[in-house]
């Protein structure tokens, strides 16, 4: 029992240390470690380094948005840039669609120049080309780039005025690029050639032919053999030639 505090129970024990710091310190220091009795300035100071850790980070933070403002800015200089470089390469892909346009154009007319050579050379020599190719002599030309014979062409307007014909195939056969006669050489046989011209041979040459030579067929009433006169001619399209029963007749464009 303490002077003037008798204690009697563990709430006296409490009352004398509320009552007396010194002895409340001594039995603090009496009781617990150094470790815990240095544990509030610890945490005193890990709260301190917390707290300039944060304010450290919050200014890193700070100077990162920074950063990443400026390299916005110059993201944005640089899509401008990229802006005005599109607008440039658009009006070069404009001025280059143009220039192509005018090569199209030149290359249609180089093509139709070469065209016009080319047919002209193979009136000139049909009489050889039919027989190389087809087997076929006693060649005439009855219509090409050269001309139409007129009793040739009074023959086919007949054919359109009695209802052989209609007006619109009349016109197709207008179209044809070469008609000839000639005997075939195996049977003496007497028959016609409609023929498409073409350098180059395509599917589109193939049909017409097969469809000109048929309304021919109709005009006259006599054999009509479809052909398209070619220097090259890819294997697909020998392939729809065969298959439409038109001829291939070859004439070098050199």
């Amino acid at each position: 029992m303490t002077q003037n505090h008798p204690i009697h129970t563990f709430e006296d024990i409490l009352d004398v240390l509320g009552s007396n710091p010194r002895l409340r310190d001594q039995m603090r220091r009496h009781l617990l470690t150094e470790e815990l009795l240095a544990l509030p300035a610890t945490v005193a100071q890990l709260a301190a380094t917390l707290q300039e850790f944060m304010v450290a980070t919050q200014q890193r933070f700070e100077q990162v948005e920074q950063r990443l403002d400026r390299i916005e800015t110059r993201l944005d200089h640089i899509d401008g840039r990229l802006d005005k470089m599109d607008g440039r390469l658009d009006k070069m892909d404009g001025r280059l669609d143009k220039m192509d346009g005018r090569l199209d154009k030149m290359d249609g007319r180089l093509d139709r120049g070469f065209g016009h050579n080319y047919e002209q050379k193979v009136a000139a020599h049909v009489g050889s080309i039919a027989g190389q190719s087809l087997r076929l002599r006693r060649t005439r030309l009855l219509k090409s780039v050269m001309g139409a014979d007129a009793v040739f062409t009074e023959q086919i307007e007949g054919s359109e005025d009695n209802g052989r014909i209609t007006a619109q195939e009349h016109d197709e056969l207008g179209w044809l690029d070469l008609i000839f006669n000639a005997r075939s050489q195996q049977d003496q046989a007497h028959v016609l050639v409609a023929a498409e011209i073409s350098i180059t041979a395509h599917a589109d040459d193939i049909e017409r032919a097969a469809t000109r030579a048929g309304i021919l067929a109709k005009a006259t009433g006599q054999t009509v053999i479809p052909a398209v006169v070619t220097s090259r001619i890819a294997a697909e399209q020998e392939e729809l030639a065969a298959s439409k029963g038109v001829s291939i007749m070859y004439c070098p464009d050199d």
